[in-house]
């Protein structure tokens, strides 16, 4: 929650400054793929049961699911904040476009 929290101001700040990085945003992401990938190779372990003791077999599938599609959320966003860094995105050549314009 905290790390979220860190993103939304470290993306909000951005919209004041031309700099592409976003250091914040792209630790915070990695860490939710590491975190997700944890919770997968946990729940399709037997010791599943003692970090999750409240799921059964049918819950399990559902977490697995759920951290599958967190993690291919988290690379989507990754993959967003590398066009972002190399000025490669479709809103940066709009910008661009338009700055000619005027």
């Amino acid at each position: 929650m905290i790390g979220g929290i860190a993103v939304t101001l470290e993306l909000t700040s951005k919209l004041h400054t031309k700099k592409s990085a976003v250091p914040v945003s792209k630790g915070y992401y990695i860490a939710q793929t590491s975190v997700n990938l944890a919770i997968i190779l946990i729940s399709m372990t037997p010791a599943y049961s003692l970090f999750l003791p409240f799921l059964n077999g049918k819950g399990q599938f559902y977490v697995i699911g759920i951290a599958l599609i967190g993690i291919m959320m988290s690379v989507m966003v990754l993959l967003k904040i590398k066009k972002i860094a190399n000025d490669q995105d479709r809103q940066f050549k709009v910008i661009k476009m338009f700055e000619k314009t005027n």
